[in-house]
């Protein structure tokens, strides 16, 4: 491959990582064709300078339509251990349903308009009809589905972008079902999760010669019920910040402090469908940081621990004390963090776990309660901090 053919390779895979509109696979397909022409080109005796002008108009329309407008698609996927109460619910481009009859021919409906513009008879027809409806009902019949609408250029780069989208609305979910009152483990899922399940073990009490006793116990990992949507529905004052946050996970156009609450949202919803303490722990942590500093390490100077447990600190409490054990409680987070990040340690606590999602929800609660910060920018937010510090 000749240097200036690679740069050109490497140049649009980064135009389609940036858009995510996509897949690299579609952009190999396309790319192998402009150098198959060109050598199909050669081949057949074209000059030397006709077989590039041939490269370059590929490579100019590849470009053209890697940059130039998505389609829309709609995705449709299962999601697990949803209730059917609360039914249809929408958040921004994600519609979840009950999968019954009038859903299911509304699945099928865009099926028909395309299987009647193919190129076979009115009976193969009416037989792939058959088969399309069968499949649906196979799949989907009597489940929680989730329509997801994205724009792509093809069709792996749409089923990523739904993936993505969907993962992203259910964590927002159970993060929100979370900090309800009277929570319960009821997460949803969607099928990329990892699955709740039931562990079992067998434990003998002394040695296999001279065994003392045994016992058989097993707990449920993950969800214990179906998540009940008609409850994050309801908007009494106990609920103002689910509600805030549901209302800006579905705004297709969000400031930079809203994007900084969904995403710590988000990323803390992910934490409470994980099994290892660990991973939810780090995933609490990173909520934390993703909702508190955001900052570029060159932009605001100190220790990215020591500016987190003032801001919390500043942010949570007003009494010097209190302030104290904030400060505390961060200190020893992030000595928990550095552990699991550099040194491989995996043995955390619930406690610890506790901790990270109770600084998490805390500190989301005392921003959404200003409503001028929230819809402003990243930089407003700084300020806010520091004046609170300086205060």
């Amino acid at each position: 491959m000749q240097p200036d053919y690679q740069e050109v390779a490497e140049q649009l895979f980064h135009i389609a990582e940036k858009t995510r509109y996509v897949s690299r696979r579609t952009i190999e397909g396309r790319l192998n064709s402009v150098v198959l022409s060109v050598v199909q080109a050669i081949d057949s005796g074209a000059a030397s300078d006709a077989a590039r002008q041939i490269g370059k108009e590929g490579t100019r329309q590849l470009q053209a339509f890697l940059v130039g407008p998505p389609e829309l698609w709609v995705v449709h996927m299962r999601v697990h251990n949803l209730s059917s109460k609360g039914l249809p619910f929408r958040i921004g481009n994600v519609q979840l349903s009950l999968a019954d009859e009038p859903c299911l021919d509304e699945m099928q409906r865009p099926g028909h308009a395309v299987i009647t513009t193919m190129k076979h008879t009115d009976h193969e027809k009416e037989m792939i009809k058959v088969k399309l409806r069968e499949w649906i009902d196979c799949e989907f019949g009597g489940r929680t589905v989730a329509a997801v609408e994205v724009n792509a250029l093809d069709q792996a780069a749409a089923k990523r972008g739904a993936l993505d989208t969907l993962r992203e609305t259910l964590d927002v979910l159970n993060y929100c079902r979370s900090v309800l009152p009277y929570p319960v483990r009821s997460w949803v899922y969607g099928d990329a999760d990892p699955m709740p399940r039931r562990a079992a073990s067998l434990l003998y009490r002394g040695s296999q010669e001279d065994p003392q006793g045994f016992s058989m116990p097993f707990e449920n990992i993950g969800t214990l019920g179906k998540m009940d949507l008609e409850v994050l529905a309801d908007d009494d004052a106990g609920r103002a910040s689910v509600t805030q946050i549901l209302a800006i996970a579905g705004r297709s156009s969000r400031s930079e402090v809203e994007e900084k609450v969904v995403t710590a949202a988000r990323v803390a919803g992910a934490a409470l469908t994980r099994h290892r303490r660990d991973h939810a722990f780090l995933l609490n942590v990173i909520a934390l940081e993703s909702l508190m500093l955001g900052e570029q390490r060159n932009e605001i100077p100190g220790p990215l621990q020591y500016r987190l447990g003032l801001r919390c600190a500043h942010l949570l409490a007003d009494k010097v004390d209190e302030r104290r054990r904030i400060v505390s409680r961060v200190r020893a987070i992030y000595d928990r963090r550095s552990a699991i990040v550099h040194q491989g340690k995996s043995d955390v606590t619930e406690s610890e776990v506790d901790a990270a999602e109770w600084l998490v929800h805390r500190c989301l609660q005392r921003i959404l309660a200003r409503p001028e910060i929230v819809a402003g920018k990243s930089e407003a937010l700084r300020q806010w901090f520091e004046d609170l510090i300086l205060a």
